[in-house]
């Protein structure tokens, strides 16, 4: 009874991701963290209860040993920065906010590991990332949007749930992975039909987030499902048929948008014609607004500031880019973020704990005063945990592809994890991504379904 009380937490937990709005501060506790404590005691009182059996015990022990010792890695760190480095009260708060997040991630690992013989698991994992399909009334009826808050901009950038639209564009990255998987795999013509629709809308809500890396991870998806179907069907013709079907999502769900949305991702490929957005926010789009006698849920800046607010005609945008086109991706900031990290991290090869940012300001652009994280997530665990832990998760990362390489198989399940797995990876490159639990529940499940569904040898010959 407690295994299946925790299973359902576990899996409840994996549907609240779409949620990442803080109930209590400062520790900004969210409803995943909640559910999977919860999972873990019930997955302890059934351990004691009914026992464990030997693979998964074994299973366990390997990846605990992995865990533990990126624990003490940043503990390391923290005990450096708290002799060289000052430690004020907020920064130790933060720490330990950081600290709580990640024995949370930590404890899904092994929850997942703990429930992954138990019957179509993974595909119950799978679907409950696809909470994000509630937001489709908001692509279809944009009005939705002045009742809950949800998007920023006046509209033109959404976030869902989530304080941060990039943090969920790139959670977005999943979902969409697992649905482009079913389109491929599926024989059935009506679940296909779902599965294209399902992934219209969740294109739709990427354009909209305007975050570039869940652009670029969508893209790289796309490609990696491309060429693993060439070499398993060697059939061009089926291929060039589907991918076509879902060129024509991507351009559906770029039409289905309100028209300040579909500025989004033209503004974010061509940012030089993002001037063309930029009007006072007292400005007629505002008092447009007001006479409508509805005050939007949207983050309003104070009147008089200055905010891309304004809706361009699209006809005339693409016109515009036609003329001059020119995409580009503008990385100024974070060659220079970058650059700072690479710099505190030689110079502090035992980290500063994952608290890092609070301890050494890392500037955006050279002559701002605006300070944020490390932009990578390969940085921010050198940063957090010193050059071995930096070692120890390339590792960690080449023995998740190792697995799935070697557990490589026809089911949909496969390709939508390690699709996903791909997909995430790929922004590891350009943001902090160690504390967001979808990353680490997605790792999770590529090493659960080696295990399971694999063709490698097993556990205890492997690593003995």
């Amino acid at each position: 009874m407690e295994e299946k009380i925790s299973k359902a937490l576990t899996l409840a937990a994996i549907a609240s991701l779409f949620f990442r709005r803080g109930i209590f501060h400062p520790f900004i506790v969210q409803p995943f963290e909640i559910l999977i404590l919860l999972a873990s005691i019930f997955g302890v009182i059934s351990i004691i209860k009914n026992g464990i059996d030997e693979e998964t015990k074994k299973e366990l022990g390997y990846w605990g040993k992995w865990f533990l010792l990126f624990f003490v890695l940043m503990g390391i760190g923290f005990i450096y920065s708290l002799i060289f480095y000052k430690m004020d009260y907020q920064i130790l708060v933060n720490l330990l906010k950081n600290y709580f997040i990640l024995l949370c991630d930590f404890l899904t690992f092994f929850l997942i590991l703990y429930h992954k013989n138990s019957v179509n698991f993974f595909k119950k994992s799978l679907v409950s990332f696809l909470g994000p399909l509630v937001f489709a009334p908001a692509v279809f009826f944009p009005v939705l949007i002045l009742f809950v808050s949800i998007t920023e901009g006046f509209g033109s950038l959404f976030l869902g749930f989530h304080t941060s639209r990039t943090d969920f564009g790139n959670f977005l990255i999943i979902p969409s992975s697992i649905l482009i998987a079913y389109f491929f795999r599926s024989q059935n013509v009506f679940r296909k039909t779902a599965a294209w629709i399902g992934l219209v809308i969740l294109i739709a809500l990427v354009l909209w987030t305007g975050a570039g890396n869940a652009y670029l991870g969508i893209f790289l998806v796309s490609l990696f499902i491309f060429f693993l179907m060439i070499r398993e069907k060697k059939n061009f013709l089926w291929v060039g048929k589907s991918f076509l079907l879902l060129f024509l999502a991507v351009v559906s769900a770029y039409l289905i948008l309100p028209e300040r949305a579909q500025n989004t991702p033209i503004f974010k490929m061509f940012p030089k014609l993002s001037y063309l957005a930029n009007i006072k926010a007292s400005d007629a789009h505002y008092e447009d607004f007001l006479k409508s006698g509805i005050t939007p849920a949207t983050f309003m800046p104070e009147l008089g500031s200055y905010t891309p607010v304004k809706s361009i005609k699209n006809k005339d945008l693409l016109k515009m880019v036609s003329k001059n086109f020119h995409p580009e991706i503008d990385l100024s900031d974070r060659k220079y973020i970058w650059s700072q990290s690479i710099l505190i991290l030689a110079k502090n090869p035992l980290g500063l704990s994952p608290a890092y940012e609070y301890i050494i300001k890392i500037k955006v652009l050279p002559d701002s005063d605006t300070v944020g994280g490390s932009h990578n997530t390969f940085l921010q665990i050198g940063l957090s945990g010193g050059w071995i832990s930096l070692i120890l998760f390339f590792l960690f990362i080449y023995k998740i592809f190792k697995l799935l390489g070697d557990s490589k198989n026809d089911d949909w399940e496969w390709l939508a994890i390690a699709g996903a797995s791909f997909g995430i990876f790929t922004t590891l490159f350009l943001d902090t991504r160690m504390l967001n639990p979808w990353v680490w529940v997605i790792i999770s499940l590529a090493v659960a379904y080696s295990y399971t569904r694999g063709k490698s040898e097993s556990l205890e010959n492997k690593n003995p």
